[in-house]
């Protein structure tokens, strides 16, 4: 998982650990890490076990706006709107999913931000 530290840095503000941190875990082994910023955004990270074709069938499944991201892990998508920007990526048989929600989103600076601490998460696996 990851520091709020971690998070604080890759999105260039402060955020502690949340409590009640959300989405619910898709699978059994998953575990989840929430924190939140004094400016109400939200970032959720998400670790499970999942098989490579469960992973390429959420990436191919048609979401609005998914894009490939090269060079995390073994692959990566990102997508984003209204208010949320979401950052999968995959290595080995481990889907890590980093999740940002906020009612003002920037959307580029969501994805870099993600891509930072995906990056750092993906190292560690």
């Amino acid at each position: 998982m990851s520091a709020a530290s971690e998070v604080s840095a890759a999105f260039g503000e402060a955020f502690h650990l949340s409590p009640n941190p959300s989405p619910v875990m898709r699978s059994p082994g998953a575990s989840r890490c929430g924190y939140v910023s004094a400016n109400r955004k939200v970032v959720v990270v998400v670790v499970q076990p999942l098989d490579e074709q469960a992973f390429l069938r959420t990436r191919n499944g048609g979401a609005p706006g998914v894009h490939v991201i090269a060079g995390l892990g073994d692959g990566a998508f990102f997508t984003g709107a209204r208010g949320l920007g979401q950052l999968v990526g995959y290595r080995g048989a481990t889907e890590v999913t980093v999740h940002c929600v906020a009612p003002d989103l920037d959307l580029v600076k969501t994805e870099e931000a993600e891509r930072i601490l995906m990056s750092a998460i993906l190292a560690r696996l």
